[in-house]
């Protein structure tokens, strides 16, 4: 993972995840993603690519009893 991500996300706690509220979304955007909203406040919202061109999908792991499960976060 990317030391500046790293740095970003570290000792962080989630508050809530909501679908992004329509102050966030941009005129262009197509699909309204999922966001993750911090406890200071600060928010990290899935995009299509890095020069933000539409909301994008998560996809969650976990291990349960030893077995992988997947999960996606579609956006709308």
């Amino acid at each position: 993972m990317n030391a500046k991500f790293t740095k970003m996300l570290k000792g962080k706690t989630i508050a809530y995840v909501e679908e992004c509220p329509d102050n966030l979304m941009q005129d262009y955007w197509s699909k309204r993603p999922h966001i993750i909203v911090f406890t200071d406040n600060s928010i990290l919202i899935p995009e299509q690519d890095d020069e933000g061109n539409d909301g994008g999908a998560v996809t969650y792991i976990e291990s349960e009893n030893n077995e992988i499960k997947e999960t996606k976060l579609y956006t709308l």
